[in-house]
């Protein structure tokens, strides 16, 4: 919700990670932030008027094409270590995603979760 990942990475029923590349981009800057849903300090009320200063926001973004290779494509992954692969590919063409998301995979890989 940040607008600061191009992909959407997650292990899949079917035994395998599934990493779907977005086709455009916006500058996260012109988004309002989301406001954080697990901090107890916030009021209900002031939550949600954050969160509707957020999606207004988000109506608003300019949007404009990625324009690399994988732009919209998807990917299926049998092993994590093949995962990590295409997601380190993904990265080393520029396209956004946090660090963590490759670490977290590496992480279960070598707890062997999966």
């Amino acid at each position: 919700m940040d607008y600061c990942c191009e992909l959407y990475v997650y292990y899949s029923v079917g035994d395998f990670y599934k990493i779907y590349v977005g086709k455009n981009r916006t500058d996260p800057d012109s988004v309002y932030p989301c406001p954080d849903f697990m901090d107890d300090s916030i009021s209900k009320e002031q939550l949600k008027a954050e969160y509707d200063k957020h999606m207004e926001s988000v109506k608003n973004r300019a949007m404009e094409p990625i324009g690399l290779p994988y732009d919209g494509e998807s990917f299926n992954a049998k092993t994590p270590e093949r995962a990590v692969e295409i997601l380190k590919e993904l990265k080393e063409l520029g396209y956004i995603f946090p660090d963590y998301v490759i670490e977290e995979i590496e992480a279960e890989a070598e707890k062997g979760e999966l």
